[in-house]
């Protein structure tokens, strides 16, 4: 049962389930569009705001409901979405549950959120990363970065890159949940601004994502970068790692890995998924077609935004982007 301080904060929980079942399913897309870089990174600061803002304005109580909720619409709009990212967005409800619980310490609990939410997509990366390559790629790609900055002494880089990679996106959600509290603090002063209240564009229907075939290009990218590394690794001189054996065994290996992933752990993980979301819709019905009408209103409020600040560029042109989504989201 939703649990709500006033009846206008009803409205509100609608409105932002329905923002932040977009920016899962389409936002990355229209943020690509605007040419502003780490698309993939907003789309996860984005969800970061809408988990704040529901707790600060509808009770952290409702976290979770609002989780179950994007989830289903989140399957309903992008229904091929990998198993990974549904479990992102779940990590991220119990996330905003446990450090939004208490509204005397959510700006703390806010920069935590941010932090864990960021840094668990990274080390879904990374995962992935290690679970194709093992451990031996790692080592020649060490060996041919040593010798390309000329150290004496082998140095474990791959490592040190991964821990700057993750220190990147922790760095990132602290500033995300600080800035997403912020948000929250500053849209009744926004609010009267009316430069942020464009001439909305028409609702459309939202559709779901039409298959794309992305399966060719990470058949065929990975393996293809990977042998413009090792041809590089073996240019320099690091004969010992670059045995025809060993190129091959990353081949056959990745070749593998992703066959298995294709044909078995996904089908089965998938299943398990339909099956939880089939049962969450069916007791959520009511709550999830509210979610759902509000969605082509969200759609034109974002190709509204993204019209109004076209004359802007990189910060100052997301900064905009934001301004005007919210207001206009949690507008009266």
């Amino acid at each position: 049962m939703l649990n709500y301080s006033n009846s206008s904060n009803s409205k509100y929980f609608y409105r932002l389930v329905a923002l932040w079942s977009f920016c899962e399913a389409f936002a990355g897309g229209i943020l690509h569009l605007t040419k502003i870089p780490f698309a993939g990174l907003l789309v996860s600061t984005l969800s970061v705001f809408c988990i704040i803002l529901i707790a600060s304005t509808c009770g952290a109580s409702n976290i979770l409901k609002a989780t179950v909720i994007v989830i289903v619409i989140k399957f309903l709009l992008s229904p091929y979405s990998p198993p990974t990212a549904y479990i992102a967005v779940l990590f991220q409800g119990l996330c905003g549950r446990l450090f939004l619980w208490n509204k005397k310490f959510i700006s703390a609990g806010a920069v935590m959120l941010g932090i864990f939410a960021l840094v668990e997509s990274a080390l879904q990366r990374l995962l992935v990363l290690m679970l194709l390559y093992e451990n031996s790629f790692w080592k020649a790609l060490d060996v041919y970065l040593n010798k390309l900055l000329g150290n004496k002494y082998e140095y474990n880089i791959s490592l040190t890159l991964a821990v700057i990679y993750l220190i990147i996106h922790a760095v990132a959600g602290a500033g995300a949940g600080y800035y997403g509290y912020y948000i929250f603090k500053k849209t009744e002063e926004w609010k009267n601004d009316k430069s942020l209240i464009p001439a909305m564009l028409p609702a459309t229907e939202i559709l779901p994502k039409k298959r794309k075939k992305k399966k060719f290009k990470l058949f065929f990218l990975y393996p293809f970068l990977i042998m413009i590394i090792l041809a590089a690794v073996y240019s320099y001189g690091s004969e010992k790692f670059l045995e025809s054996e060993f190129i091959l065994k990353i081949v056959i290996r990745f070749i593998l890995v992703i066959a298995i992933y294709l044909l078995i752990i996904k089908p089965m993980v998938m299943y398990f998924i339909k099956k939880k979301i089939a049962s969450a819709e069916k007791s959520n019905s009511a709550e999830i077609q509210k979610a759902l009408k509000i969605i082509p209103e969200i759609k034109s409020i974002f190709l509204a935004a993204k019209e109004q600040s076209a004359s802007l560029s990189g910060i100052k042109r997301l900064k905009q982007i934001l301004k005007i989504i919210l207001v206009n989201v949690l507008r009266n």
